[in-house]
């Protein structure tokens, strides 16, 4: 598979003024290699939370988050304070983004977007450029043993594991890494397969860890352009306890 990247730089913008002690370190995230997203993220806090946070920062409250517990609440708008920075860059007049039943984020038309959160970092990634079909973004935090223990047997099949055991990175960042990296192909190709696909979609064929990518293989057909054995590159920045990865491309 060609590719380009060496490595994932990133440069930050200045931070927001956010005059709101729920939201942190919010900033415009750059990834040089692509040069057509813009990035947006923030921290949050889920004690600083109350729903008057969503009018002060014009973004809709969906009545589906009426009986929903403070956290969740907290995921959706720092999700959506992210997306509305994101869209306002982009020149986007459409700044409030709804959910379908999936829960999948329903962006403007012309829009390609994708959102991620931990439980307490929010990301958001856009872009109108007709040089990409599709775009994934996660972020995640390093899973525990307990955590690896539990979803192992999910997210990687046998040969994934022989891979994983030639790395020379600890099996819970490796997994870490290998699950963000298979939300974030989920993420990409859900808009235009519009099937759901599990882990076993898809496998790693191949992982760099000083370049900073890995390889992904379907193993199955999810719609014509989607189809089994389609390769597709992912790119991973570590940082402050979390992964974050990209996947995006042209059919």
């Amino acid at each position: 598979m060609e590719h380009s990247l060496k490595h994932i730089n990133q440069r930050y913008e200045g931070q927001t003024d956010l005059g709101n002690p729920f939201f942190s370190q919010a900033e415009f995230t750059h990834l040089s290699e692509f040069k057509d997203v813009e990035i947006f993220q923030c921290g949050f806090n889920v004690k600083s939370y109350h729903d008057d946070i969503f009018q002060q920062n014009a973004i809709l409250y969906p009545d589906s988050l009426s009986g929903a517990v403070n956290k969740r609440k907290s995921e959706f708008l720092a999700g959506r304070f992210c997306a509305k920075k994101v869209l306002k860059k982009l020149n986007i007049s459409t700044l409030n983004v709804p959910f379908g039943q999936q829960r999948q984020p329903i962006w403007p038309d012309s829009v390609l977007g994708s959102i991620s959160h931990t439980d307490n970092k929010a990301i958001c990634a856009a872009t109108v450029s007709d040089k990409i079909d599709y775009l994934g973004i996660d972020i995640e935090k390093w899973f525990s043993i307990k955590t690896v223990e539990d979803v192992r047997k999910q997210v990687i099949n046998d040969k994934e594991e022989q891979l994983l055991k030639r790395q020379q990175l600890t099996l819970s960042k490796l997994l870490t890494i290998i699950f963000s990296a298979k939300e974030s192909l989920y993420k990409a190709l859900f808009p235009s397969v519009e099937v759901f696909f599990g882990f076993e979609a898809a496998q790693v064929t191949k992982i760099d860890l000083k370049a900073g990518y890995l390889e992904l293989m379907l193993c199955e057909t999810l719609s014509a352009q989607m189809h089994a054995a389609k390769r597709f590159v992912c790119y991973f920045k570590c940082f402050d306890g979390h992964v974050l990865t990209v996947v995006s491309g042209m059919n």
